[in-house]
């Protein structure tokens, strides 16, 4: 299963790499990412990979993230994600716009 989930990530790293958004930034093995406000692949936050390290605080630099470039937060969860990140964010209130898996 865990050789699964890595070659997921490696997959969904190569095609990030493919085609970047305009502006990024890391946070552990994520990436913010913005464009202009014009898709929502290249405005999100890229989640492939651990949970930052960032005592928990990375939802809050994601949300700087977001306002700082006036764009609505968005994340790009896939089977590569944290399995606790679709609770968290339901948490705060997001929802589901599309399943990447389907």
């Amino acid at each position: 299963m865990e050789r699964e989930v890595k070659l997921k990530s490696f997959i969904e790293q190569l095609v990030a790499n493919a085609w970047p958004a305009y502006v990024q930034q890391a946070i552990g093995e994520w990436r913010l990412r913005a464009a202009f406000g014009v898709t929502k692949r290249a405005n999100s936050v890229f989640t492939a990979g651990a949970f930052p390290d960032r005592s928990g605080e990375w939802m809050s630099v994601a949300d700087d993230f977001f306002q700082r470039h006036s764009i609505t937060p968005c994340y790009c969860v896939g089977d590569a994600s944290p399995p606790e990140l679709d609770g968290l964010l339901d948490a705060k209130g997001m929802s589901l716009w599309m399943n990447a898996s389907s």
